[in-house]
């Protein structure tokens, strides 16, 4: 097992300890790599990239908030899952608290969820939400009901909640001038125990700096840069709506 996890290593090794790997300043070891295989039963799955596994260690260290910026696709899902997963099976039932933007999501999420055998629940109601549940899904709107907090309060009060993941964080910026609700997701700062774990394949510095100010400081692990060169704005003049338009789908 150390000859395959050695190969995809190699390039980011800075020194190498009996069974740990230094990636950077993080330490990633052999063990986790395991787990990774375990998780995805998939004997020769490897971490998509350094950054990764950097981002399982931090979430499951805990001790700061978190953004994870990487690209789509990359697998920022799975460092928050293999967390969840990991922590379940040494007997941890926390809860952690995945804030979706898009009810859309919801599905699919719940579905990975079921898929790596951990427990997850909606919100519906006091009664009837789960409270033993590894993950709480809620779409952004409800993070504004009364009920929710105090669900939330509840849990917290108990010392049940691991953390707080909010996907596509960007769009707490970006959307927030026509969804007020994002404008709400700071107030849950008020936890003030429990980390966050914010996740986007976009966070230009500007924007990295407004959420530092909406969410306080927070540790950023990257593994790409934001731009897209492949990605162009072209700006057409026209002389009316209907020439606006004329190129729209129908």
């Amino acid at each position: 097992m150390k000859d395959m996890a050695f190969k995809w290593i190699q390039p980011y090794i800075a020194t190498v300890e009996e069974s740990n790997v230094h990636i950077g300043s993080a330490p990633v070891s052999f063990q986790l790599l395991h787990k990774l295989r375990v998780f995805l039963g998939i004997l020769s799955a490897n971490f998509s990239c350094a950054e990764q596994a950097i981002a399982v260690n931090a979430i499951l260290d805990g001790k700061n908030d978190i953004a994870v910026v990487m690209p789509t696709s990359a697998g920022k899902t799975i460092c928050y899952l293999l967390s969840c997963a990991i922590e379940a099976k040494t007997g941890q039932r926390l809860m952690t608290v995945v804030i979706l933007p898009l009810i859309s999501l919801m599905n699919d999420f719940s579905r990975r969820c079921q898929e790596a055998n951990l427990t997850c629940t909606y919100w519906r109601d006091e009664q009837n939400t789960d409270s033993a549940a590894d993950i709480l899904i809620l779409y952004i709107e409800q993070c504004l009901d009364i009920k929710v907090m105090a669900f939330l309060d509840e849990n917290y009060r108990r010392k049940q909640t691991r953390r707080f993941v909010v996907d596509e964080v960007h769009l707490v910026h970006a959307w927030s001038n026509f969804r007020s609700c994002f404008r709400s997701l700071p107030a849950l700062r008020r936890f003030h125990k429990v980390p966050f774990v914010l996740l986007t394949a976009t966070l230009p510095t500007h924007l990295e700096f407004l959420l530092a100010q909406q969410f306080g400081n927070f540790q950023c692990i990257r593994s790409a840069s934001c731009n897209r060169p492949s990605l162009k704005y072209v700006v057409h003049i026209v002389k009316d709506i209907e020439a606006a338009v004329v190129h729209l789908p129908r």
